[in-house]
């Protein structure tokens, strides 16, 4: 605000908001208020976010999946396959009769029946078939390093493979016996405790929970 002083024909004037002037000995105040310029702002543009993870959903064998990934790893669904691979490649194009570790590092989630094996038609018997247990009909029989593990309340079989497919690198895999046939099988590659993808894919796992029992 602005003060002005009038006396005697002499005009003061000092801030403070207040006109003052003198009239027969009498003092009458008028306000004069202090003109502010306005500051407009401009609209700020928040930065758009992308989420930190992507939902993908996708039924194999007649098991509807939900699984919760990284942004910046991309979905390959080949209807023709019990499972989906992710890899870092948003356009990749698998031609037939490749592996899949072949188009480099990648993960996936595959449903399969116990009995694809030949031969195998129970728990027991396809998780000595894999090497992920003991065969007690086979002395010294070799098997993978694997342990009994629980995520989100339900049971799964952790064991990391040395080869996949005749590539090198090792292998991690989960196991969930989703019923009495059929099986949920993650598999990531090559298994480097402590990589990007691997760390990726355990963030994957740590968040899945098998969708409701499905009749097939």
């Amino acid at each position: 605000m602005i003060k002005i002083y009038v006396a005697l024909g002499i005009i003061v004037v000092a801030m403070g908001g207040f006109l003052f002037y003198y009239e027969n000995a009498k003092e009458t105040v008028a306000v004069i208020p202090e003109v502010v310029e306005e500051q407009v702002q401009e609209p700020v543009n928040e930065p758009v976010v992308a989420p930190k993870f992507n939902k993908f959903v996708f039924t194999k064998n007649n098991v509807t999946n939900t699984v919760e990934v990284a942004s910046g790893w991309y979905i390959y669904n080949d209807d023709a396959s019990p499972g989906v691979l992710f890899t870092k490649n948003e356009d990749l194009i698998i031609p037939q009769a490749t592996e899949w570790n072949a188009v480099g590092p990648n993960f996936s989630v595959a449903v399969t029946n116990i009995t694809d094996i030949a031969g195998v038609t129970t728990e027991d018997e396809w998780l000595i078939k894999q090497g992920y247990k003991d065969d007690p009909m086979v002395e010294g029989d070799p098997i993978t390093p694997s342990e009994e593990v629980i995520i989100n309340g339900y049971r799964m079989i952790r064991a990391v493979s040395d080869e996949s497919g005749g590539s090198s690198g090792r292998t991690l895999v989960y196991v969930h016996f989703y019923d009495l046939q059929r099986i949920i099988i993650f598999a990531q590659w090559p298994y480097v405790p402590g990589s990007e993808i691997t760390k990726v894919f355990e963030e994957m796992i740590s968040k899945f929970v098998p969708s409701p029992r499905q009749v097939q």
